[in-house]
């Protein structure tokens, strides 16, 4: 059985324990990590290849060559005014509190081989970004179309792995995911399950009258 996503109070009283500092770094890896997933989400909508998430889940963060440009997550931070000598011990303090994974890896370039950096937010680490972000809307007291209710259920039937993507048409999973409703999210790169808005739209929702 997969583990389980971390208790909402864990992740608010780590992003509590954090300081302003910290947070403003961890919301900036939050927002690449999730352009990355959205980027993924595209592809397969696409009918493109998709990379596996334990390739696109890490963040480059510095290249250790004096040709290399910044990277995203560099000119993010730059922006803020918070790129500087102190960024290792930032970084540091995420990773030991278990928001954060580290990793030095060789890549190639035109220039040759260089060491990167590279960050991968933990389950934790995104359960605390996202107490951060507003409130889930209530959902609406207008009823979804049958067929997207319908959809919504499946996803709320599955197990704790999710619910395989091929398990609901490509029409379904764009309304009902981020870039649409966002009632339900990736649980895997394979499945979905149901966002706390999707969770409380089923709960709210009367049962389906009997034929």
């Amino acid at each position: 059985m997969a583990p389980s996503s971390p208790a909402p109070r864990d992740a608010h009283s780590q992003w509590a324990s954090l300081n302003p500092r910290q947070q403003r770094y961890l919301m900036v890896l939050y927002a690449l990590d999730h352009q990355a997933e959205q980027e993924q989400q595209n592809r397969w909508h696409q009918n493109l290849p998709r990379e596996p998430a334990e390739t696109w889940r890490w963040i480059p963060y510095a290249t250790r060559s004096p040709l290399a440009n910044p990277t995203p997550a560099q000119q993010l931070l730059e922006a803020d005014g918070l790129r500087d000598p102190g960024a290792g011990a930032t970084l540091a303090a995420l990773a030991r509190r278990g928001l954060i994974l580290l990793r030095d890896i060789d890549i190639g370039s035109t220039e040759g081989q260089s060491l990167q950096t590279q960050i991968r937010l933990t389950k934790l680490g995104r359960a605390t970004a996202r107490t951060a972000q507003p409130a889930p809307p209530t959902p609406s007291a207008q009823p979804l179309p049958e067929w997207l209710m319908e959809a919504l259920a499946t996803v709320a039937r599955a197990g704790p792995d999710g619910l395989p993507k091929y398990e609901i048409s490509r029409a379904a999973a764009h309304r009902l995911g981020p870039r649409g409703l966002h009632l339900i999210e990736e649980r895997q790169a394979w499945s979905y399950q149901l966002t706390v808005a999707g969770t409380a739209l089923l709960k709210n929702s009367p049962p389906s009258p009997q034929p």
